[in-house]
Formats: C-alpha cells, sequence, structure tokens
C-alpha cells in the first residue's frame, strides 16, 4: 500500500512516500528559515505562499525520486492540524484534490500523531503499547499509547512547551532565529554549575510541565551577568539542564505509573544531544528503553505523515474517499458546465474533467445555479484563465458587451481608480466609453463623486493618430452617455491630476480639481500605471482587481494580492451581492 504524506502545518513544506512494504521510497523537505528570519519568527501569510510556490515541485521531485507514478498511489494523507491556518489549508487542498483526481482515499492526521508514530518507522521499532514523550516547539505532552489511535493524554504543559521555552530563551539573549538550535549549540561551550535554575513542577504529584518561569529567570540572570560568549554559554547549559531534567523526572514518573518499559520520544526537541543522552541513561538505570526517531524524522516532515496514513489505511480509519462520480453535486455541476458547452465541442467526459480540475468553474457553476451570492478567485494561476470560466458560465450583464477591471488605490492624499487593468488588451472607443460607464457607477458606490480623465500620449488634440483619435471619441461617447460626470480628455497624466496643468491646455476643459477615475487606451498602459503608483505610494490601500460588466458578483483577484486585499475584495463581494437583492 502506497501513500503520499504532505507536511504543511507550519514552515516546513514536507512531502514523501511510504510503501507497507518496502517502508520509506523517497521523502523531500524544503525549510522556510531563512525567509522568517529577518522578521526573527514565522509570518503565517509568508509561510503560506511559499508553501503554494514549493509544494507541488516537491511531490514530483518524491514521486520521480520513488520511481512511481501518481497512479501508483493507494492514498493521499496530509496534516489536517494543529498548526497555521493558512499553511494547512495550502496542504488539506493540495492533498484533497489529488486524492479526488486519482479516486483514492484522502487520510487526514493529527500533526501529533505523525510525530509520535515516527520513531515505528526505524528498523527496531517499539511495540505498543507504550509512553510517549511529544516535545516540539508548540507542543510538550506524555502520551499513553495502547495501539493506533488509541491515546490516553496523562500530562502536558500548562504554558510554553519545551521548544518554545528554547526558542523565546534564545530570543531573550539576543540569539538569532530560529533560536533553539542556537541555544542548543551554544549550551555545548557552556561550564556546568555556574548557574543553576529550577525544576518547574517536578514537586508535584502530576505529569504536567510549566516552562514559563524559566524564561524570567534566565532573564534576570543574563541581566546580572557581563553579557559575554561565555555568559551566554553558561546561562544556555543551565537553562537545557534545567528543561531536560524536567522532561527526564516526568517520562520516569508516567514510566512507573503505567508499568510500562518502553519510551518514545519524537518531535523538534526530540534532536536535542543532551536530551537522548539523559533518557538512555535513566531509563537504562531502570531496565527500560527509549526509542527515538532518526534526526531528520525529529522536526516536521512529510514522512511521519506518509506513515501515519498508511497505518490509518491499512486500519480502515479516518479517511475519505474522495470519488467524486459519488457525488451528486459533482453530477450536478459537469452536467450544467456541458449544457452550457456541449453545442462548443465539449463532451460529457471533458466536461467532468473540466470540473474536476478548475475550483474557479465550481464556484462559477454554484453561482450560476444559485448556491452562492458572490465569488472570488484568482490567488493561483492567470487571470485570464479565471476569466475564460466567468465568462463563459455566468456572462455578462443584461445589456452590458464588455467586462472590465479596475483597481482602487487610497492614499494618504487622495483616491485613485484606474481602469482597464486586466481585461481589455486594446479596446475600442465605444468598449472604452462602456468601461468608463461602468467603473464611474463603481465609483460613486464607494461614496467618490466620480471625475473621469482619459489619458493618452496626446493632449486635447495635440495629436491625431488613431490611439489618440480612440480616446477622443470614448470621451465623446461616455459625455454623451453620463452628462452628469465631469469628465475631460484626451489628456496626458499629469493634466488629468493637476487643474494647473490642465487649464494650460485649455482653459474651458469641463474637468476640474483631480481627476480620480483615469480611463488608460489598452491593458498594458492601465496595468503598468497602476503597478508604478501602488509601489510609489506604498502606504496606501490597494482594492481589487474590481470585475466590471459581469452578471453576478465576481471578483477575480491575483496571485500578490495580500490578506488585507482578500478581506477588502470579500467585503466588497458581500456588498455587491446585497445591492444586486434588493434590486430584486
Amino acid at each position: 500500500m502506497r501513500v503520499l504524506g504532505i507536511e504543511s502545518s507550519c514552515d516546513e513544506t514536507g512531502v514523501a512516500l511510504y510503501d507497507s512494504e518496502r517502508g520509506l521510497l523517497a521523502q523531500a523537505l524544503y525549510s522556510q528559515i531563512d525567509l522568517h528570519a529577518a522578521y526573527g519568527g514565522v509570518v503565517p501569510e509568508l509561510a503560506s505562499r511559499d508553501h503554494v510556490r514549493k509544494l507541488l515541485p516537491l511531490i514530483r521531485r518524491t514521486l520521480s525520486e520513488s520511481g512511481l507514478n501518481p497512479a501508483d498511489l493507494d492514498g493521499v494523507a496530509y496534516t489536517a492540524g494543529p498548526g497555521l491556518v493558512g499553511a494547512l489549508m495550502v496542504g488539506a487542498a493540495t492533498g484533497r484534490a489529488l486524492a479526488w483526481a486519482l479516486g483514492v482515499p484522502a487520510i487526514t492526521v493529527h500533526h501529533m500523531e505523525g510525530h509520535l508514530l515516527a520513531p515505528l518507522m526505524e528498523a527496531d521499532p517499539p511495540e505498543p503499547p507504550f509512553v510517549a514523550l511529544l516535545v516540539s516547539g508548540g507542543h510538550t505532552q506524555l502520551m499513553w499509547v495502547k495501539a493506533l489511535g488509541q491515546y490516553q493524554l496523562l500530562g502536558e504543559t500548562l504554558d510554553d512547551a519545551a521548544g518554545e521555552a528554547f526558542d523565546k530563551t534564545a530570543k531573550l539573549m539576543g540569539l538569532p532565529y530560529p533560536g533553539g538550535p542556537q541555544l542548543a549549540a551554544a549550551a555545548l561551550k557552556g561550564r556546568s554549575g555556574v548557574f543553576r535554575f529550577s525544576r518547574p513542577m517536578v514537586n508535584r504529584p502530576d505529569l504536567d510541565f510549566s516552562f514559563s518561569g524559566l524564561k524570567t529567570q534566565v532573564l534576570l540572570a543574563w541581566q546580572a551577568s557581563t553579557r559575554t560568549q561565555q555568559d551566554m554559554a553558561d546561562i544556555a547549559l543551565a537553562f537545557e539542564q534545567a528543561v531536560v531534567d524536567t522532561l527526564a523526572i516526568k517520562c520516569e514518573r508516567a514510566l512507573e505509573r503505567t508499568g510500562c518499559r518502553r519510551l518514545v520520544v519524537a518531535g523538534g526537541v526530540g534532536a536535542n544531544r543532551y536530551l537522548r543522552e539523559q533518557l538512555q541513561e535513566r531509563t537504562a538505570r531502570r531496565g527500560a528503553r527509549v526509542y527515538f526517531p532518526r534526526p531528520d524524522l525529529c522536526t516536521d516532515n512529510g514522512a511521519m505523515i506518509a506513515y501515519a496514513g498508511c497505518l490509518r489505511l491499512q486500519a480502515g480509519r479516518d479517511f475519505d474517499l474522495v470519488d467524486p462520480e459519488n457525488d451528486p453535486r459533482f453530477r450536478a455541476y459537469w452536467e450544467t458546465y456541458h449544457a452550457l458547452m456541449g453545442r462548443d465541442g465539449v463532451t460529457p467526459e471533458a466536461a467532468k474533467a473540466a470540473v474536476r480540475r478548475s475550483n474557479t468553474l465550481i464556484a462559477s457553476l454554484m453561482l450560476k445555479r444559485g448556491e452562492a451570492d458572490a465569488m472570488l478567485c484568482g490567488l493561483v494561476g492567470r487571470y485570464d484563465a479565471h476569466l475564460d470560466h466567468v465568462r463563459t458560465v455566468i456572462g455578462s450583464r443584461p445589456g452590458s458587451g464588455v467586462m472590465a477591471a479596475m483597481n482602487a488605490l487610497m492614499l494618504e492624499e487622495y483616491t485613485m481608480f484606474i481602469t482597464d487593468t486586466f481585461v481589455n488588451e486594446q479596446p475600442e472607443a465605444h468598449e472604452l466609453a462602456e468601461i468608463a460607464t461602468m467603473a464611474a457607477a463603481e465609483v460613486r458606490r464607494f461614496g467618490i463623486p466620480p471625475k473621469v480623465a482619459f489619458l493618452s500620449h496626446s493632449i486635447f488634440g495635440s495629436s491625431n493618430r488613431p490611439s489618440a483619435r480612440r480616446m477622443r471619441q470614448a470621451r465623446d461617447l461616455f459625455a454623451a452617455v453620463c452628462p452628469d460626470i465631469e469628465c475631460d480628455g484626451e489628456m496626458h497624466g499629469d493634466a488629468a491630476l493637476s487643474e494647473e496643468v490642465r487649464r494650460t491646455y485649455l482653459p474651458d476643459s469641463k474637468l476640474t480639481g483631480s481627476a480620480n477615475l483615469l480611463v488608460l487606451p489598452n491593458i498594458d498602459a492601465a496595468n503598468i500605471l497602476f503597478n508604478v503608483v501602488k509601489q510609489a505610494g506604498s502606504r496606501g490601500v490597494t482594492v481589487g482587481p474590481i470585475l466590471l460588466g459581469a452578471a453576478a458578483p465576481v471578483h477575480i483577484l491575483t496571485p500578490s494580492a495580500t490578506v488585507r486585499r482578500v478581506i477588502n475584495m470579500t467585503a466588497l463581494a458581500v456588498a455587491d451581492a446585497a445591492d444586486l437583492q434588493s434590486r430584486g
């Protein structure tokens, strides 16, 4: 049984392929340490985006190194939590999509269960029951493992996890990110006995932990020291000894209470040299044995997820068989799509394949069928690929012959709207006028009276080239349809923003003050202007792209969209849907 494992819970992208008969076939891991080092810690949004970039190449690499094809897989396992929400979503979406496409089970794995089972991949694995110490950057737990899936919590940290305490303590002393390994390295040069810190909660009968107080002790010791490299090493060693002794004492108690002679240690801190030495020495004195995974399986990795998923699949537990043919929604969606495209060469099988591949197509069909009120897409892939599905399934609003995109830049001095940034490569004059009309109506929805400038290389008739004539014609058509809106053109960009410049060319211009809606002659000019102004006004808020002219509330974002922009566009889509419903 061959299972692909995906780990993306935090700042490492891990992929592995495990075979129930041959063991671990291949694995690949990408660490984001360099990405986050500049910030002194993990930035969730950056982590999520990096998982998006790295996950598919790592899957291809793992399959290639194993000599297998996707069709050879019997299941896809992915980390379902705990972890960073955005990072987990990347792994879950990829894992479930791949399982769906292959028609194999999708297996959810708890991140800590993956760590717990990692030592079982070694050549001499422990047999349950056993006591497990899960010790990582986010968790410190003692578990009683009776069998696969049968876990009893014996004790856990009441505040900081051990790995978290290592990282925070390192930061207190100015060590670079990631702090834990740096602190352990400094401890190797420390002198035992120079400093001594308490062993928290070892005098209590329970099996819980607490490490937050140790940070305070370290801070006071560091501040009172001369803060030399030797002081740092001595404090690091004393801190490491305090944490390891505490963990070891609690592990001995857990073995005593359960009557068990097997201790499994897993998680990132399980790679700590001093922890391994102490637990091996203490368990040997008790006639017990401790089991560790190899160091590269202590940190987050795809192998532990693939292995845990394989065990669960073999046991017939906790997986979803993602077979779209058994999902009534899948049939409804591909039949709706085929009804729309059947006379354009799309066969039923092609319709099924298209619905399997594209979330944007599914969302468009949901909107078409009335199962959703609004839609956002575009964070992955090309803008025009998403637009094709919107045009095909949703179409243009009644009476509209064109769609367009508009971006807004809310700067400190003013708000600027720019169109058409993404849709029409070289629009005709009548299309530009219609785009300006739709854009002006959208600007009004922001509570801003639109002032429209039609931009060109020419200014008020200074050129008779086709592009200049086209912008003049667009202005005339727009003025005839919207006589109540201030507009003028064709003009240069500086004239659009400065009434003083404008008056030197045309004193009787009907446009007053600064224009706030800039209509560009083509997609290149609009997109370039938007990105230049966005970069120059980096402190402003960006909204868009706002899709104009669609028959339903739809907006297509771009892969560069930040979480803030996604939230802004979600609010806009909700407002669009509410406005549409109020009009009946």
